[in-house]
């Protein structure tokens, strides 16, 4: 990242998430900017949600009769019903939670929040740079929704992506153009996977930098000061940690071979 030369830098990332991979970024994003000798503040976009939701929800009803969208959101309805229904899963998830917005309360150095992005906008002017990433922040639903567009960012203040990731290797032409459009006053772009150079290029003409995810930036020694002691007994041989999401067999299968 090139952006030694700014004072001040808020980052939009997606902090607000029960997600390990979520939070980790938005932290190593943050921490990563510090060490550049930057006042680096995360936007707390917590008091955004109608603002960013009437975007989304455009594209939902756009997409209505889109069954593979639907059924991508099935996993997470079952999950919330789950916690309903389940009294001991509910009581572990909230656990879970509190876990989560403990580390957030304690490790993120915030904006004040903002309910509309006029206000945002307002209150980022007196930032030299607005940086996005990392995460699946450009899918369509969240370019429609504006916010990690930074279409709330104004001149004279930078728009920045840092290792940004579209979540998925092809956009319609719609989605295309609104690429070309939000993209077209960033100062600097970076996304994390080829895919996603290949669809900047495809919108803009211009192919952008790929880099790795903010959490490679910090070193084992950074992570290890974060944790805590673990509860689970570290076996004396060589052993590999398995971090899977969902039930995928397959990936069990590959992991045991």
């Amino acid at each position: 990242m090139t952006i030694t030369c700014s004072k001040r830098v808020a980052v939009a990332s997606c902090h607000d998430k029960i997600n390990f991979g979520s939070v980790l970024q938005a932290y190593a994003t943050q921490r990563a900017l510090e060490e550049l000798g930057v006042e680096v503040n995360t936007i707390d976009k917590r008091g955004l949600g109608h603002a960013i939701s009437e975007g989304r929800n455009d594209y939902y009803l756009e997409h209505l009769f889109d069954v593979d969208l639907y059924r991508a959101k099935l996993g997470f309805v079952k999950h919330r019903i789950k916690q309903k229904l389940d009294a001991d899963f509910g009581k572990k998830m909230a656990k879970r939670k509190s876990a989560f917005s403990s580390f957030e309360s304690t490790h993120f150095s915030f904006t004040p929040q903002a309910a509309s992005f006029e206000e945002l906008g307002a209150l980022v002017a007196d930032y030299d740079s607005v940086v996005v990433g990392s995460d699946q922040l450009w899918l369509p639903v969240n370019i429609a929704g504006r916010y990690f567009t930074l279409s709330f960012v104004q001149p004279p203040v930078r728009k920045v992506s840092y290792s940004t990731s579209f979540g998925v290797s092809s956009l319609s032409e719609k989605y295309l153009r609104k690429t070309k459009d939000f993209l077209s006053d960033f100062s600097a772009i970076s996304v994390r996977e080829d895919t996603g150079a290949d669809l900047v290029e495809k919108a803009t003409g211009v192919r952008c930098s790929v880099v790795c995810d903010p959490t490679m930036l910090l070193a084992r020694d950074q992570w290890a000061s974060l944790a805590c002691s673990s509860s689970i007994d570290v076996p004396d041989e060589p052993y590999v940690f398995c971090y899977f999401m969902g039930k995928n067999a397959w990936n069990r299968e590959c992991a045991q071979e």
